[in-house]
């Protein structure tokens, strides 16, 4: 539903510039907003388009969801919330962080 919303914590990263990569599978294409330390990164991140494919990996797909910075050594984490009513089915396999 419109609002649902979930962190994910990526331990001990240390401090630099890095693009946010999702690996995920969807049965339907839900869109999706990322923020970090409270501020919108990307709004409306469609999950229908992926950014990139897997040939092993039939199902699965990626997409790169923005570029965080990085200040400090510590925990990151990722905030996302749900901007479609109807979601049939995400999950999420990985979170990379990509220099």
């Amino acid at each position: 539903q419109a609002g649902d919303e979930f962190w994910f914590t990526i331990p001990d990263v240390v401090p630099g510039s890095y693009q946010v990569r999702v690996i995920y599978y969807a049965d339907s294409a839900p869109s999706m907003s990322m923020l970090y330390e409270g501020s919108v990164i990307t709004s409306d991140i469609d999950f229908a388009s992926a950014t990139g494919t897997f040939e092993e990996w039939t199902e699965m797909d990626y997409k790169d969801c923005g570029r965080i910075e990085v200040l400090e050594t510590g925990d990151v984490t990722l905030h996302f919330q749900l901007a479609d009513v109807i979601v049939l089915n995400l999950a999420l396999d990985m979170v990379e962080l990509r220099p």
